[in-house]
C-alpha cells in the first residue's frame, strides 16, 4: 500500500464482503481508535476531543455490559454539552485545557485533576509518612491542612534544582531529535 486512498479501497471493498475475521478485526480497530483518542484528550487539554471520544465510548460501555457506565457516561456527557448555557464560564476554563494539569512545560503531559490529585497524596504519603494520621482527628485534621502545603513548597524546591536546558525543554520525552 503506498498510500491512504489505496488503504481507504481495500478497506471499503472489504467492509461489504461479510467476512466475519475481517469484520472482527475492523470492528477492534475502530475500538482502539477510539480509546486512542480518549487517552489523548486529557495529555492535550482538548476537552472537545474528550467529549466527542465518549460520546463514540458510549455504546460500547452497553454492548460489552458496563452497567454503570452505560448508565452514568451519557448523563456526563449531556452536562457537559450543557455547560456552555449553563455555567459559560466553567465551559470556556474548559475549552482552555483547564480540565487538566499540567506539571511541566512539555507537550502532550497534561494529567487529569484526580490523577493529579493522587499523585500529590502519594507524594505527601511518602514512604508510610501518613499512614495512621487518619485514626485521630488531630492528626487528619493536621495532614489536611499542611499536605497540600508540604507538596507545593517540595515541587517548588524541585524546580529550582531543574536546570535551565530541562526547564525551557517543550517537547515531550519521548521525541527524538532526527539525526
Amino acid at each position: 500500500m503506498s498510500n491512504n486512498g489505496e488503504l481507504m479501497s481495500v478497506l471499503v471493498c472489504h467492509t461489504g464482503t461479510g467476512d466475519p475475521q475481517f469484520q472482527f478485526w475492523y470492528t477492534t480497530l475502530q475500538l482502539e481508535l477510539v480509546i486512542f483518542s480518549y487517552a489523548r484528550s486529557p495529555r492535550e487539554g482538548n476537552f472537545d476531543l474528550c467529549l466527542d471520544s465518549l460520546t463514540h465510548l458510549a455504546h460500547w460501555f452497553f454492548s460489552l455490559g458496563h452497567k454503570n457506565y452505560a448508565r452514568w457516561v451519557p448523563v456526563h456527557i449531556r452536562d457537559m454539552a450543557l455547560l456552555k448555557t449553563m455555567h459559560p464560564e466553567a465551559s470556556l476554563d474548559s475549552s482552555q485545557g483547564h480540565f487538566t494539569v499540567k506539571k511541566t512545560t512539555r507537550s502532550y503531559s497534561a494529567i487529569a485533576l484526580n490523577q493529579a490529585h493522587k499523585q500529590n497524596k502519594a507524594a505527601i504519603k511518602g514512604l508510610g509518612g501518613a499512614v495512621g494520621l487518619t485514626q485521630s482527628s488531630d492528626g487528619l485534621r493536621r495532614w489536611m491542612e499542611a499536605g497540600p502545603e508540604i507538596v507545593r513548597m517540595t515541587t517548588e524546591f524541585e524546580r529550582c534544582l531543574e536546570t535551565k536546558h530541562n526547564h525551557l525543554e517543550t517537547r515531550h520525552y519521548e521525541q527524538k531529535v532526527p539525526r
